[in-house]
């Protein structure tokens, strides 16, 4: 992750593309809605079994496109991603073994 996150990093300082923290979360948005748009269209408007749905250079794509929208983000905050997510799954950990998830 720390490596995604520079190479994210260079891009934007190389690109001159600085951001506000506002601007940045609109942009990660609008990215996460560009995915669930994909798979939408890719799942028959969910008709297609979520197993079944075809795996596209689209697809893979908008994935891609949410992860530098959310390491520009961590960037620009200076949260690191992997300490996130380590503290995520320590989180998920804790609420299955209370059962709070299944």
């Amino acid at each position: 992750m720390q490596e995604l996150q520079e190479k994210a990093k260079v891009f934007v300082e190389n690109n001159g593309m600085h951001m506000s923290i506002e601007a940045s979360m609109i942009d990660l948005s609008s990215e996460v809605g560009d995915l669930s748009k994909q798979i939408l269209l890719l799942s028959q408007m969910g008709a297609t079994d979520p197993q079944n749905i075809q795996i596209t250079r689209e697809l893979i794509l908008e994935f891609g496109d949410v992860l530098f929208s959310l390491s520009n983000l961590a960037n620009i905050m200076g949260i690191d991603l992997e300490k996130a997510f380590e503290f995520a799954m320590e989180n998920y950990e804790k609420r299955v073994s209370e059962g709070e998830l299944q």
